[in-house]
């Protein structure tokens, strides 16, 4: 398998990850009414897909999803992570990917590697399906897909 060269994110921004999932968790001025308004949850998976082998930060959006899928039925953030974050959506495209990946490894293409998140993936997919949410279930068994028009 050939290296590739990967982007590189700042400490700085895996900082400011981690201080965004504290003021969320502990809901520090009111922020779990505001983050429902803007595109975290769709940045946090864009910056996943963009830094495919940071296991730092695949690490803390794990960490800032597992919190997210433990939240009450229809809470607004699980809410945005499903259907702004497009969190099902994301994880097809990244499963379809890797097949076609997977594809060229076998046929020995030169360059061709695994991304460096697909552990995060798997294990993200393992939370979605261990959970006994029904608003997640629901979203899984495609009940609650509207977001996808």
């Amino acid at each position: 398998l050939s290296r590739r060269r990967s982007a590189t994110i700042g400490m700085g921004k895996i900082k400011l990850i981690e201080c965004l999932f504290f003021l969320i968790k502990f809901d520090f001025f009111n922020i779990q009414t505001v983050v429902p308004q803007t595109p975290f949850f769709e940045r946090l998976l864009q910056l996943m897909r963009e830094y495919e082998m940071n296991n730092v930060l695949h690490n803390e959006v794990v960490k800032n999803l597992h919190f997210m899928l433990e939240l009450e039925e229809n809470h607004p953030l699980l809410t945005n992570l499903f259907v702004q974050g497009k969190l099902i959506a994301f994880l097809n495209e990244q499963t379809l990917e890797d097949e076609a990946i997977l594809a060229k490894i076998q046929a020995k293409e030169k360059g061709a590697c695994r991304r460096g998140y697909l552990g995060h993936i798997v294990k993200i997919g393992h939370m979605l399906s261990n959970s006994t949410n029904p608003q997640i279930i629901g979203y899984l068994n495609g009940k609650l897909l509207g977001y996808l028009d």
